[in-house]
C-alpha cells in the first residue's frame, strides 16, 4: 500500500508540475530496482481521468 501510495504521489506530482529532487530520486531508484510498469499504468489511469474531467467541465459550462 504505501508503495502505491509513492507512486500516486509521484505521478501527481508529475503531472501538477511540482515535484522535487528527493522523490524523483527514489521514483529513479524505484524504477531501477523494479519495473516501470506501476508508474506507466497509474500514470495513464490518471491522464485518462483527467481527460474526463475536463470534458465533463466543458459539457457542463456549455
Amino acid at each position: 500500500m504505501k508503495d502505491f501510495i509513492q507512486i500516486f504521489k509521484g505521478i501527481f506530482s508529475a503531472i501538477a508540475g511540482v515535484g522535487n529532487k528527493e522523490n524523483l530520486a527514489k521514483d529513479l531508484a524505484k524504477i531501477e530496482k523494479n519495473s516501470p510498469w506501476p508508474y506507466i499504468f497509474v500514470g495513464l489511469i490518471m491522464v485518462i481521468i483527467f481527460i474526463f474531467t475536463i470534458i465533463l467541465i466543458v459539457n457542463l459550462v456549455l
